[in-house]
């Protein structure tokens, strides 16, 4: 593990202002603690938190004059049974921004206390055991595994951060994934910066008590005062997390503090427009990032034998994406700056995203293409900061290119993407455009087609009331593309057919045909025979389970991209057959445009048809649609649950 040290005057700063928190005392439990068994809150849950605080100010290093955010924080959790354990394996993410200014984390201990026989046994924390794991050029983590964890243990641990990024104040997040009984935070603003203090969340988080410290911090011999904000809340519940999410951290419960504003000492003030200049001119002169845009040279000699039959730029642009995807495998890593150089990359034909995009957009401007790099969060990552640039905000790269008057967005690190579909987790809200002669601007990430699947069953009824036939299903976006790679990661036809199969138990697939498969911008065709023993139902993979099973919903649905499901079906009967009844035809709305489900059934010329169509038309559903998406769902999948009975005529 590899340790930075504090510079002495910046640590008996922090020492002597946390000295005046209002924090609990570490190490100090109470019997009524050991003897907790379950929360109120959440009787189901594995874990509860007992006590959280925290503290933030700002100080000023003695020697250097730089202002650095010191968070204070500690916990303590009571571990209820042995699911709960996994709350005892702490991960504490770092920032780096360069060589000389990064976070880190000082005064950390930690403690595992158990009431075992009628004696209470304390284990603390081995400093051998913490260990510190590079994610990535700007990432960093510290780990570690609070000891001896029984069932009924506290565990407690607690620790100082030290940011030199005074633009990012720390947010809160009160709600997490288990109860927690208590909860408060201060946060000591020098005067100098203003904030906008934003609430998140469904929970009533009360206001502030708020108080003026005179002198908290001098800046250029300057004394300057803080507001001093206390936020407290007792018994909070888990956020629960439902289908249809982005992340969990855009919607728990928690307080946010936006810079607006700044004022340098003896100086004027400072809007965070300049500060996105800043961010722009650092990312464009990163020798990992804006330099590899600018290796156009690198592809100067390759570009004309890539594009030598395109008659238009488009035609280009889809020929050097071939050729990048080609040219680079993705080694798995996701960074939005380049390992090493996309020289390298294409040396040793691997790299990470950053690598992989990076080279694209390079060869795309080579080829006199108007290129630009977007970077972004993926959806598990969370949403942007877009007030002010966090570089830890973003964890992914992608190339867009500005062809004829209109813009698409790619990814070459994904070998099934067709040109101008983006991966699903890169569908978040928006991202960041960096060019390297231009402003920095947002731009919307939105799929540019829906997900759409159409299932078409035709076959015929032999006397013994079994069905032969055969099933397309046609694909477009991202269902071709999860169809793509579930066809190319099976080892081989057959356990792609049993994998099916195994899902459909009623159904028999067999003699798979593929169409398209690698022709990535056509419809995706897959063929199979079909037999089936004994047919009730109407609908091949139809809806069997709602998504929504809550029953509240305080977040949006988000689906990240419109939706087509479609059902054709036609069955020939035997002469002497026919239906004892057709099922009723169907149309469900969801409220304001938000999509539809039809479906409608006839027997003619002794053909059983069916036509089922389900559309989700829109993106995002607001928690207040939520009680109406789930009874649409609802009515679906009974609807879809009708079976079928025929009869004899003679």
């Amino acid at each position: 593990m590899s340790i930075k040290f504090l510079p002495l005057s910046l640590l008996i700063l922090a020492i002597s202002m946390s000295a005046g928190a209002q924090n609990f005392k570490y190490g100090e439990i109470s019997y009524d603690d050991l003897l907790f068994k379950k929360s109120s809150l959440d009787s189901t849950a594995n874990a509860v938190v007992l006590k959280e605080y925290g503290f933030a100010n700002m100080l000023k290093d003695q020697i250097t004059g730089e202002l650095s955010v010191v968070f204070e924080y500690h916990v303590r959790i009571k571990i209820l049974n042995k699911d709960g354990y996994k709350h005892g394996s702490i991960a504490i993410p770092l920032r780096s921004f360069n060589s000389n200014s990064f976070e880190v984390i000082d005064k950390l201990k930690g403690v595992t206390s158990s009431y075992t026989n009628g004696e209470v046994i304390k284990t603390d924390l081995n400093p051998k055991d913490v260990v510190v794991e590079k994610l990535s050029k700007y990432k960093t983590v510290t780990k570690f595994n609070l000891p001896n964890l029984i069932d009924g243990s506290i565990i407690e641990y607690s620790y100082i951060l030290y940011s030199p990024d005074i633009f990012n104040f720390r947010q809160w997040v009160f709600q997490s994934d288990i109860p927690k009984l208590e909860s408060k935070y201060i946060a000591s603003l020098p005067r100098l910066y203003k904030y906008a203090v934003s609430i998140q969340g469904s929970l009533q988080i009360n206001a502030p008590e708020a108080k003026v410290i005179a002198n908290c911090v001098s800046v250029n011999g300057r004394p300057v005062s803080c507001l001093q904000l206390t936020y407290e809340m007792k018994d909070i519940p888990p956020f629960v997390e439902d289908e249809y999410l982005s992340a969990a951290s855009n919607f728990r419960s928690s307080v946010n503090f936006e810079l607006s504003e700044y004022v340098v000492p003896n100086r004027t003030q400072r809007s965070i427009e300049n500060t996105w200049k800043d961010f722009d001119r650092d990312l464009v002169k990163d020798k990992s990032f804006g330099l590899q845009m600018k290796e156009t040279d690198l592809f100067k000699s390759h570009i004309p034998g890539v594009i030598p039959g395109a008659s238009n730029h488009l035609d280009k642009a889809r020929l050097i994406y071939a050729y990048i995807k080609k040219s680079i495998k993705s080694n798995g890593s996701r960074e939005i700056y380049s390992n090493s150089s996309i020289k390298k990359a294409m040396e040793l034909h691997s790299g990470n995203v950053g690598d992989i995009n990076l080279a694209l957009i390079a060869a795309l401007t080579s080829a006199g293409l108007d290129a630009e790099a977007v970077i972004l969060s993926t959806r598990e990552h969370g949403l942007v900061h877009d007030v002010y640039p966090v570089s830890s905000d973003f964890n992914y790269v992608l190339a867009k290119v500005n062809v004829d008057g209109k813009s698409y967005l790619l990814d070459a690190s994904e070998p099934l993407l067709p040109f101008g579909l983006i991966p699903f987790q890169c569908l978040n809200g928006k991202g960041r455009v960096i060019g390297l002669t231009k402003p920095s601007y947002w731009y919307d990430l939105q799929a540019n087609q829906k997900e759409s699947t159409t299932y078409t069953l035709s076959g015929a009824i032999g006397q013994d009331g079994k069905v032969k036939g055969s099933l397309t299903v046609h694909s477009l976006g991202y269902a071709a593309l999860d169809a793509r790679k579930k066809i190319t990661s099976a080892v081989s036809a057959a356990d792609y057919l049993k994998e099916i199969n195994e899902h459909h138990p009623n159904i028999n697939l067999s003699s798979h045909r593929v169409k398209n498969l690698d022709s990535l911008d056509l419809p995706l065709v897959e063929t199979f025979d079909v037999a089936i023993d004994n047919f009730e139902h109407l609908y091949f993979n139809g809806l069997h389970k709602n998504p929504f099973i809550s029953d509240k919903r305080t977040y949006p649905i988000d689906a990240g991209v419109a939706k087509d499901q479609n059902w054709l079906l036609s069955i020939k009967l035997p002469d002497n057959y026919v239906p004892e009844s057709l099922p009723a035809d169907v149309l469900i709305h969801l409220p304001n445009d938000g999509g539809k489900y039809t479906a409608k059934h006839s027997f003619q010329d002794h053909i059983l048809s069916a036509n089922a169509g389900l559309q989700m038309d829109k993106i995002i559903y607001n928690p207040e649609d939520y009680m109406a998406v789930k009874a649409f769902f609802e009515k679906v999948i009974l609807s879809q649950k009708t079976n079928f009975a025929f009869k004899k005529t003679n």
